[in-house]
């Protein structure tokens, strides 16, 4: 049987109403729709209209996208550390550049101004960590890149969630990711502009998102679901709280994968409950209980949490890695462990399964070239390459004009690191002698 898949907003759906995920599921098979038809429940339009919702998001979408490459951000970040007053020059750009003032302006003056009070209301939350990321001491580069330079936003992983052997692919694209100097985590942010009256669905899916993000990146993030419209609200959960509730997610992946199989004809399956909170938004009320009975009718697999109950200290541990051929026989051999690279390999990273991601030393005398689009890691990569080849003994001499390499010689709390990490951490600034020229100023060692 081929391996289901659900985008995050469907399990966003599910998590609120499952017969709105069987109906959705049951219309995409019947119309042979290319892409899966999802009622968007949480969505009620009047609110999201009124601030301009789709205006709204693509200022901020292109802001976040170009901020870390424009030399404006970086003049207003360098020039106050003010929250207040960054908060004014960081909307003057935003709205100079990157809002659609001609659609703008063709709203209602409501409208407009519910839009401003939104945008205000995200930058006034920006400009409070930038200030605070300012006010402890990060430099500009370190600042702007932990803020605007991470673009792993797009999350895509499948999850072994049982009680079968066959799993689940989820795939979504977050908000925004960014490291939180406030709380020294790193941190997903979904924002709304609808009212929170449904705050409990929301952070189910941002929660979602965050179990996603660490099982491709080991990232462990706090999240919040950060409501602008009409007032500002923030719902948070940590990282601990995310991870001991997993198995409410497991529990609800299963569930779908057999909910959108069920038979109406025949009975087979697993009939899905019904919700009745939201049958005033539901395109499908008229046919529910005609089709599959009382909404009290259905049930739910709940193997994660059974199991949590009998043994409490028990860890709750799934296989999750990412889709494909290799990752599919790795799952077949259980759970692994991270595995170290060879002694004398330049180690880049770690699969989703936690397997190393290496290159021998031998690569480094012929060309290497870091390519990619804009936002896609080169800078990264390059600094992990220079970084191991250091901790490989092999000096370095970096061009740096943007400031990017020169972050890898200030020295980080030791103790922020574990195991392999912390191992490869020691042996660099072991073999680290470093030397910063600085031509044209004093600096560093002016020539």
């Amino acid at each position: 049987m081929p391996i289901a898949h659900f985008t995050v907003s469907q399990v966003r759906v599910a998590a609120a109403c499952p017969r709105i995920l069987y109906f959705d599921a049951e219309h995409t098979r019947r119309h042979g729709l290319k892409q899966p038809s999802i009622s968007r429940i949480w969505k009620t339009g009047e609110q999201e209209a009124t601030a301009c919702g789709s205006l709204f998001h693509a200022a901020i979408e292109q802001f976040n996208h170009h901020a870390l490459a424009e030399p404006m951000v970086r003049r207003i970040v360098e020039s106050d550390a003010d929250a207040p007053r960054l908060t004014q020059e960081l909307l003057g750009h935003i709205y100079d550049h990157h809002v659609n003032r001609a659609a703008l302006f063709e709203k209602t003056g409501a409208q407009q101004q519910a839009f401003l009070a939104a945008l205000r209301c995200y930058v006034g939350e920006l400009a409070d960590i930038l200030a605070h990321a300012r006010s402890v001491g990060k430099p500009i580069a370190e600042v702007l890149d932990e803020m605007f330079g991470d673009r792993r936003r797009r999350v895509d992983v499948t999850f072994d969630v049982g009680p079968a052997d066959e799993p689940v692919h989820v795939t979504g694209i977050l908000d925004y990711v960014f490291y939180d100097w406030r709380t020294t985590h790193n941190r997903i942010i979904d924002y709304k502009l609808t009212p929170p009256d449904k705050h409990a669905e929301d952070l189910f899916q941002v929660s979602l998102y965050a179990l996603m993000h660490h099982v491709q990146h080991r990232t462990e993030p706090d999240v919040g679901v950060l409501y602008l419209y009409p007032k500002r609200q923030m719902i948070e959960k940590s990282w601990e709280q995310v991870h001991g509730e997993r198995h409410k997610v497991y529990n609800l992946l299963a569930s779908m994968r057999e909910w959108v199989r069920y038979d109406e004809q025949t009975g087979q399956g697993l009939k899905p409950p019904g919700e009745p909170l939201y049958c005033n938004v539901c395109r499908w009320r008229d046919q529910c209980v005609e089709r599959l009975g009382p909404k009290h009718e259905g049930q739910r697999l709940t193997h994660w949490t059974d199991a949590l109950a009998a043994a409490p200290c028990a860890e709750l541990p799934v296989a999750a890695h990412e889709p494909g051929p290799v990752a599919k026989a790795e799952a077949d051999e259980g759970p692994t462990v991270p595995a170290e690279p060879p002694e004398d390999a330049l180690w880049i990273g770690e699969t989703a399964a936690r397997r190393p991601v290496a290159l021998p030393l031998a690569a480094l005398p012929t060309h290497v070239a870091v390519i990619g689009a804009a936002g896609s890691g080169k800078t990264w990569v390059a600094k992990v390459l220079a970084e191991e080849a250091v901790g490989q003994g092999v000096p370095v001499l970096a061009l740096d004009p943007q400031g990017d390499l020169v972050q890898l010689m200030k020295p980080r709390d030791p103790a922020s690191f574990a195991g392999e990490l912390r191992r490869r951490y020691d042996r660099f600034w072991e073999r680290a002698e470093p030397r910063i020229l600085t031509p044209g100023s004093s600096h560093g060692i002016r020539l």
